[in-house]
Formats: C-alpha cells, sequence, structure tokens
C-alpha cells in the first residue's frame, strides 16, 4: 500500500499521497481520509454491507477527487462510513477515466463514532498527478 503525510496548509488540511499505482491512490487516499475525519480504528468492527460505486471523470486526479467527496458525502449525509475499498478497476473509454469499486461500509446512525475533522470538500487546489521515481505523487486539499 501506498502511504500518506500531512503537509502544511494555511488554513485547511493538506495531504501527500505516494503509491505504487492509480489502485493504491484510491486506497490510500481512503485511508488518508479516514484517519483525519474518524476516530481511529473504531468502524473497523462495524462492516455491514458492501455498496458498488462507480465514477467517471475527465482526468485520474478529477476522479480521485469525486471519490473522495463522494466518501465524504456518504459519510455526512448518510452516515455512512467507508472502511475499505475493494475491487477496483480503472477504465480510459472515451476520454474518460471510469473508475468502478466496492466499498466496504458501516452505518453510523446513532453516532456512535464521534467525527474528529469535518470535511466540506476535497479540492482541486494543485492537485497535480506526477509520477516520480516510479511512484505516483500527488497533493490534495480538505476544505474544513
Amino acid at each position: 500500500m501506498g502511504s500518506y503525510s500531512i503537509i502544511d496548509h494555511p488554513a485547511d488540511i493538506a495531504i501527500r499521497l505516494e503509491c505504487d499505482d492509480e489502485k493504491d491512490l484510491f486506497k490510500t487516499a481512503l485511508t488518508a481520509f479516514n484517519k483525519i475525519v474518524i476516530e481511529e480504528n473504531k468502524f473497523q468492527k462495524m462492516f455491514k454491507q458492501k455498496i458498488k460505486l462507480k465514477l467517471s471523470a475527465v482526468s485520474i486526479e478529477v476522479l480521485l477527487i469525486s471519490f473522495l467527496n463522494e466518501i465524504n458525502y456518504m459519510l455526512i449525509a448518510k452516515k455512512i462510513i467507508v472502511s475499505d475499498i475493494d475491487n477496483i478497476s480503472i477504465d480510459i473509454e472515451n476520454k474518460k477515466y471510469k473508475l468502478s469499486s466496492e466499498l466496504n461500509c458501516a452505518y453510523n446512525l446513532d453516532k456512535q463514532i464521534p467525527l474528529k475533522e469535518e470535511i466540506k470538500s476535497v479540492t482541486h487546489h494543485n492537485a497535480e498527478l506526477k509520477i516520480e521515481g516510479g511512484r505516483y505523487c500527488i497533493d490534495l486539499v480538505f476544505d474544513v
């Protein structure tokens, strides 16, 4: 699995992802999101169901940001915690990146798991995927 680090940002939360490939970007981004937002490891024992998720975007950066914003929407609006992502498929079709995946989810309806941070949105600010030393690297900013 890839790695992430929290990087300095004047007003929001920013992370740097360093991953082995495009699929790893999504797994590592989800891990980083959960570490920032949810009380550590409390949701792991709550696995309840799998939800299929399909998204498309004009670039891998936009696809990754859309994915994280969907995870955030599920958490805030639907009270669904996504603990992991499986069966990741990323294809390019008609100049669009397409993600197909299965999300391992649990419901947090009575808020038994408190949130450490509430993310308004994952932004497109300076989100540019680079390949450095064979690793996929991108910085992401979470608007809080």
